[in-house]
């Protein structure tokens, strides 16, 4: 007889249950009171990543860095954020198996990374675009996409995807209309 397995490894409601209340769901305070929802209707309006990103990193230390994993929903809404890893002043080490497997137990559709530079700086350093590299290959491989990932200061916050749109492959049509990727 196999040997038995302890029963919160066997339901999964309960490592569900384990992983939602690390997860810190990102809420903000609108002008009538309410909190944010997680649709789009009349009465409240999502955050913008930007309020999101202000909101978390006011709780955390502003003298190392962070890196923020935000959860996307199917209509490309912030539903949360899970801080990921915290380092030092200057660096953070981030596991990538670790980013995607959060994103996956929290149903995220789309996924935006974010991490702080404590100098202020908004210049993405060499290691963060080999980073954003590899986070959109990932997704690519998961069929999740990585939509963004933004450097954070106090003063400012800044889009790598606007900065270094290249680093994000162009989905390129052939004669028939479907894309080479979906070829391939």
């Amino acid at each position: 007889m196999p040997p038995r397995l302890p029963p919160d490894i066997i339901n999964f409601d309960r490592v569900n249950t384990i992983y939602r209340a690390r997860f810190r769901t990102a809420v903000l305070k609108i002008e009538r009171h309410e909190t944010w929802a997680f649709h789009l209707d009349t009465t409240t309006i999502p955050p913008s990543i930007e309020e999101v990103l202000r909101a978390a990193y006011a709780n955390l230390e502003d003298d190392q860095e962070h890196f923020l994993l935000l959860i996307l929903n199917e209509a490309r809404e912030v539903r949360g954020y899970k801080v990921i890893a915290s380092g030092s002043y200057h660096r953070v080490t981030i596991d990538l198996n670790l980013v995607y497997r959060n994103a996956i137990l929290f149903g995220a559709r789309a996924i935006v990374c974010a991490h702080n530079h404590p100098n202020g700086g908004l210049e993405p350093s060499p290691e963060d675009l080999k980073l954003t590299r590899l986070l959109i290959r990932g997704g690519k491989t998961l069929q999740m996409e990585m939509v963004d990932h933004y450097i954070y200061t106090s003063r400012a916050c800044a889009s790598i995807r606007e900065r270094h749109p290249h680093l994000w492959p162009a989905s390129k049509k052939t004669k028939k209309g479907s894309s080479k990727e979906d070829i391939k």
